[in-house]
């Protein structure tokens, strides 16, 4: 799949493409966040090597979890030569649902692939893996994407605080009003007011690494069963101090 039937996430996409013009490939990537992910890893590795060398696990069984089998097989494919191209390629899909055994067993391939070796774990949150299998990723996380760009009144209304057009009063009725629902769609929504604060951030040309890193701290706390609405005034709060 080439990289123009991948939707949204343009950053992700230019961030790939770069690795693949610079020829810099880490040897391990980790795909994270709500966004579908498989896209962008299926055109990555259609990039590098043929179809004959792109091996995808998947969670089996009744457990729906990665076996010590099929991590063992993996390892054991890992260090047998491409066929008849420079790379092989290994998508780990739902990373999130390895075993602990199965982890600690990735551990060294992990840390230490061989040169014509590329894995990609796919995760939708980074938080539930090992930290000794994210301390050996370059981390590559996505953001939900929209599809469409209407911006809701309640997006518009939060944004345009944060952008210092609106005074305080309007982010307290925002506060009040917020439904206290828990639903899958407004997780969702929260994410990709997530992204459009971003993306502006972005065009102002402020500092990104803050940003990213507050942006994951609130997903984080979306794992732990926060409330959204707690999380969002502490993203506000912390958004307005870094802004200062």
């Amino acid at each position: 799949m080439p990289f123009s039937k991948c939707l949204g996430n343009d950053q992700v996409k230019n961030r790939l493409l770069s690795m693949l013009e610079t020829k810099r490939i880490p040897g391990t990537l980790l795909f994270s966040g709500l966004a579908d992910k498989i896209p962008f890893a299926e055109a990555f590795a259609q990039a590098l090597t043929s179809s004959f060398n792109v091996h995808q696990y998947k969670p089996e069984g009744k457990s729906g979890m990665h076996s010590m089998g099929s991590m063992q097989e993996l390892i054991k494919e890992v260090h047998l030569p491409p066929f008849e191209a420079p790379y092989k390629v290994f998508i780990i899909h739902d990373a999130e649902r390895m075993l602990p055994t199965s982890s600690n067993a990735l551990l060294k391939t992990l840390e230490e692939p061989p040169a014509d070796t590329v894995l990609i774990l796919l995760a939708t949150e980074p938080k539930s893996l090992l930290p000794t299998i994210l301390s050996r990723c370059s981390h590559v996380p996505f953001f939900a994407t929209a599809k469409t760009t209407e911006t809701k009144p309640w997006e518009a209304d939060l944004i345009a605080f944060l952008n210092g057009s609106a005074d305080a009063t309007k982010l307290e009725t925002f506060f009040t009003d917020l439904k206290e629902e828990e639903s899958i769609q407004w997780y969702k929504e929260v994410d990709l007011l997530f992204e459009k604060i971003f993306h502006y951030h972005h065009s102002q040309g402020k500092p990104m690494e803050k940003i990213a890193d507050l942006i994951q701290e609130c997903r984080d706390a979306v794992q732990s069963h926060i409330k959204l609405k707690n999380i969002l005034e502490y993203f506000c709060m912390a958004l307005l101090r870094k802004q200062t």
